[in-house]
């Protein structure tokens, strides 16, 4: 069976990406990196101002801390080596993240919406995930 042509108007609505195959979704995962660090220099910058960022998603904290990754890398290598990093949470390393740019327990506690408790608690397990020196 053989089908008639689409008509010109019908064609020129078709898109080429419904023609696209699926195994082409791995070329954004570059853009979309971009996106994170860019939008995580954003929440970064409010996290240096009087901004909470209490409210943030895991997601966007975990955007400040690949942002963070970009300006000091050093900082970061220095967590691989003295702490159990796959055992710190987002906010314990946005925490290490705060005091190593110099806010004090206060500002912590009010730019992470954190009780007194809360934040003691955090730091008990970033004491306890600390590295045994060899």
């Amino acid at each position: 069976v053989r089908r008639k042509p689409m008509p010109a108007t019908v064609a020129d609505n078709v898109t080429t990406t419904e023609c696209e195959p699926t195994e082409n979704k791995d070329d954004d995962e570059p853009q979309q990196a971009d996106d994170d660090i860019e939008n995580g220099k954003i929440l970064f910058e409010k996290l240096i101002t009087d901004e909470s960022i209490s409210q943030l998603s895991k997601s966007e904290r975990r955007q400040i801390i690949n942002y963070y990754k970009t300006i000091d890398n050093d900082f970061f290598e220095d967590l691989y080596t003295n702490y159990a990093y796959d055992k710190l949470s987002v906010n314990a390393i946005i925490t290490l993240i705060l005091q190593h740019i110099g806010k004090d327990k206060s500002v912590i506690i009010e730019k992470m919406g954190f009780s007194d408790q809360a934040f003691r608690s955090l730091k008990s397990r970033i004491e306890k995930s600390k590295k045994e020196a060899a």
